[in-house]
């Protein structure tokens, strides 16, 4: 299983130009890909770092089929394109050689890492006010990679066709009666 200690997280925020020392640090999201294939050596991983300057931050760890360092670059410099378009995105840090996300070997592990300013706040339902404004932003989001051209070639986070952090049929199964009498209503 991937790990990683301060002085992993330390020579990764040196690389970022931060030198601000760790206080602590504790992981937001990990996929467990060891579950289904003891072996595997694919990675996601993102640790909030505090750090003594009062400046927390995020880092993301992946390494995955089909995710490339140019996808991930993409990613970052759409957020970017996004921050100068007026849509609020975390800030994204540099390497000292100007880089939005590079390759690092940890503990055996190859990993696509990125750095970023941690944004507070998380959503632990969606109402139909907060899906009103989450459509609004994609379409926000969708015109401004029309208008520009850029367009970040991946899956999308969402996918209906199998279980990821949104949702899974399984749930659906659980909840099938409500659902059906609420699409009755809607109809």
């Amino acid at each position: 299983m991937f790990t990683i200690n301060k002085d992993d997280i330390s020579f990764i925020l040196e690389d970022f130009g931060i030198t601000s020392k760790i206080i602590s640090f504790t992981e937001l999201e990990r996929y467990d890909y060891e579950k289904d294939n003891p072996d595997s050596k694919e990675v996601r991983l993102i640790i909030k770092v505090d750090l003594n300057n009062g400046q927390p931050l995020v880092i993301r760890l992946k390494k995955e089929e089909d995710v490339t360092l140019d996808i991930i670059n993409a990613q970052s410099q759409f957020a970017n394109l996004l921050a100068s378009r007026y849509i609020e995105t975390p800030a994204i840090y540099l390497t000292t050689t100007g880089q939005c996300a590079r390759w690092y070997s940890i503990n055996g592990y190859d990993v696509i890492v990125t750095v970023e300013a941690f944004v507070t706040g998380e959503l632990h339902t969606v109402d139909e006010g907060i899906a009103k404004k989450t459509g609004s932003l994609l379409a926000r989001m969708h015109n401004i990679a029309e208008q520009t051209d850029f367009h970040v070639q991946n899956d999308v986070l969402f996918d209906p066709l199998r279980r990821n952090e949104l949702f899974s049929f399984q749930d659906f199964e659980l909840n099938k009666d409500v659902l059906v009498r609420l699409d009755k209503i809607l109809l």
